[in-house]
This record gives structure tokens, C-alpha cells and sequence, in this order.
């Protein structure tokens, strides 16, 4: 599962295999969210190996960042 309570779903699926034309992540959270200067950052886990690998960190104030819904549950990067 996501390793964030607070994490809903997600786009792509967890656990999916994502396309390298991947345009965009969708991540949907149970309550309103406000988009801040922190990051987000997304890890890729192995099966056979405990250790996180950093796939790709994004800042909150950056332009790639955006809401997908009038009630603020779902960001867009």
C-alpha cells in the first residue's frame, strides 16, 4: 500500500507498470490538501530489496503542480 495514510489512490495505479510517455501523476487524498513549498517525492520499491530508490522529487511551489478537483483532494504533477 502507499506508505501515506493520508494517500487515497492514486494515476497510475500503485503497483502498475507506468509507460515512459507518462505525462502526468494524479494523487488523490482523503481530505482537502493545500499545495505548499514542501516536496513531493515519489520512491520506487523493489521486492527483494528494503532500501527506497528516489525516482523523482517535485516542489510544491513549482509550476508542474495543480489541482484536479473544485474540492482540493487531487493534485496533478
Amino acid at each position: 500500500g502507499y506508505e501515506n495514510p493520508n494517500i487515497k489512490s492514486t494515476y497510475p495505479l500503485i503497483s502498475s507498470s507506468i509507460p515512459l510517455s507518462i505525462t502526468n501523476i494524479n494523487i488523490t487524498y482523503h481530505l482537502s490538501v493545500t499545495i505548499s513549498t514542501n516536496n513531493v517525492s515519489i520512491y520506487q520499491y523493489n521486492n527483494n530489496d528494503d532500501l527506497p530508490i528516489l525516482r523523482q522529487s517535485v516542489s510544491g511551489d513549482s509550476l508542474y503542480f495543480s489541482y484536479s478537483s473544485s474540492d482540493k483532494k487531487t493534485i496533478n504533477i
